[in-house]
């Protein structure tokens, strides 16, 4: 019965109403009529309450616990009737869920009854969704990362995004169109707030080209073009370097680190060894490339625990290795010059980019076997880097009307347009912030950022100086960049800002 029924409350003035004239005003008669007429009207009170309480706006106690029950929402601590009648209103939105976005935000406009905090869902191909709450809540961010995950479609992944404290106590990114000024809150589209980098001096003037961290150690290592000791390290996260001797005087172009196998792995462009390792990131060890090429880019790929570097000349262009010390050359899908290359967990993926060529991508399951795909643009393709938050692949380029592209796959690429039209040769992705930041030798503005890989933001860089590459230090939260010229040729970030809170992450 879906109608809702009306309660009659004047049985008795309708019954002495409806007596034949004769009846009336009859003391005796009317009064017994009365008398019988009132256990009808208590009948019918009876019987409406029975009804009407068992509506879940009107239940209380046991009875709403009953309800709870039936579409399963146990009240779990909920003392309170009015909070737990509310959560099962929420649960039976739920149940009836067709994993859209639609049913998402309607689900948690009932959970919020359709106050603060205001929420924003965003989807990211192929199946990912983010849900924000853009202010405060005091609900328990566990209880509301549990619900997303009951409403979501099962085969999509999602994440729950919320303020740990109030909005004056908290770390917070401006929105895409505006500026926030006040540097109290945080990362924002305004040169005054977080993300502005303070510059460094490195340990020698050199042309430094790559850098890479090692959280096991706690250490930033970066390699130059050129100097007398091509490697300098840092213990505090970029601020004081210290030089270290590398294996041999090369033009070192890239470095990576790899957890499982626990040492650094540089590459270079010339030199008789081209590739050297080092546990320590001090101590540096020569070993013999595949083939005397300009080998550009070098990085760890874990799921089929190999190095893999590619060049920008020679016969064979890609070379692997599965200890850093002996490697093994592969041929390229086309003779390309190289520039980047990046590997994807998700996808068992290797990527590479280049800065010339028909096809300037080209991936790889295995490093061994390379397919070439089309880039957006013919730009020189300096850059690529995989965000695990967003699923995608980011590549950026030094030339050309859109210079950045992204892809879910690696195969297929949608260009973008960056900040500014620079050379932005340096790319990483920062977990904690959940932002690609990336960095140029050109321009006004050498910093940029994104939270999509789409829509860029500018950032003052510390310096007008070639920031070449960039990285980002997880357990110092970080992130550090080195450049070719300057006086002060390292700057770094502090992401944590003191006093305040980040946005907190549940994977639901």
């Amino acid at each position: 019965m879906s109608e809702e029924l009306e309660e009659t409350t004047d049985h008795v003035e309708d019954a002495l109403t409806l007596l034949p004239e004769q009846f009336k005003r009859k003391t005796n008669f009317e009064a017994w009529i009365s008398a019988f007429v009132e256990s009808v009207q208590d009948a019918e009170t009876m019987l409406q309450e029975l009804w009407t309480a068992r509506f879940i706006d009107n239940a209380t106690g046991a009875r709403l616990d009953g309800l709870g029950t039936i579409v399963g929402q146990l009240r779990e601590g909920l003392g309170d009737d009015d909070d737990y009648r509310v959560r099962i209103k929420v649960r039976i939105r739920a149940n009836i869920s067709s994993g859209l976005a639609t049913d998402i935000l309607a689900v948690f406009g009932l959970l919020l009854e359709d106050s603060t905090p205001a929420v924003t869902l965003r989807e990211y191909f192929p199946a990912s969704l983010v849900l924000s709450m853009d202010t405060y809540t005091t609900l328990d961010p566990n209880v509301m990362a549990a619900l997303l995950e009951d409403v979501r479609s099962a085969a999509v992944q999602s994440q729950l995004v919320y303020l740990g404290a109030e909005a004056s106590e908290s770390f917070q990114f401006a929105p895409a169109d505006a500026s926030v000024t006040d540097a109290a809150i945080g990362f924002a589209n305004d040169a005054s707030t977080t993300l502005s980098f303070t510059a460094h001096a490195a340990a020698q003037a050199n042309q430094w080209s790559s850098i890479a961290f090692s959280p096991t150690l706690s250490r930033l290592v970066a390699v130059s073009y050129n100097g007398t000791n091509r490697v300098m390290y840092s213990n505090d996260g970029g601020d004081t370097w210290t030089v270290a001797v590398a294996a041999e005087a090369n033009t070192w172009t890239s470095v990576c680190w790899s957890p499982e196998l626990a040492i650094f792995v540089a590459v270079a462009a010339s030199g008789t060894n081209r590739v050297m390792y080092s546990a320590n990131g001090i101590s540096w060890t020569a070993a013999a490339a595949a083939e005397a090429n300009s080998w550009n880019s070098v990085c760890w790929a874990p799921g089929i625990s190999k190095f893999v570097a590619v060049a920008y000349d020679g016969t064979n262009r890609v070379m692997y290795s599965s200890n850093g010390t002996s490697w093994f050359a592969a041929a390229a899908s086309e003779a390309n010059q190289w520039y980047s290359v990046s590997w994807s967990p998700s996808l068992s993926r290797l990527v590479a980019v280049s800065i010339d060529g028909t096809n300037r991508v080209m991936y790889s399951a295995n490093a061994t076997s390379w397919t070439a795909v089309a880039a957006t643009e013919a730009n020189a393709w300096v850059a690529v880097c995989w965000s695990p938050g967003l699923n995608i692949f980011v590549a950026t380029a030094a030339n050309g009307s859109n210079r950045v592209m992204y892809s879910a796959t690696g195969l297929s690429w949608t260009a973008a347009s960056a900040a500014e039209a620079n050379d932005w040769y340096g790319l990483c992705w920062v977990t904690e912030l959940s932002v690609f930041v990336a960095t140029s030798l050109t321009g006004s503005n050498r910093v940029m950022y994104s939270f999509n890989g789409i829509n860029w933001f500018t950032k003052s860089a510390a310096a007008a100086n070639q920031w070449i590459a960039v990285c980002y230090a997880e357990t110092l939260s970080k992130v550090v960049a080195v450049s070719q010229d300057g006086t002060n040729r390292t700057m770094s970030s502090t992401t944590v800002l003191t006093g305040g809170k980040f946005a907190d992450v549940l994977e639901a």
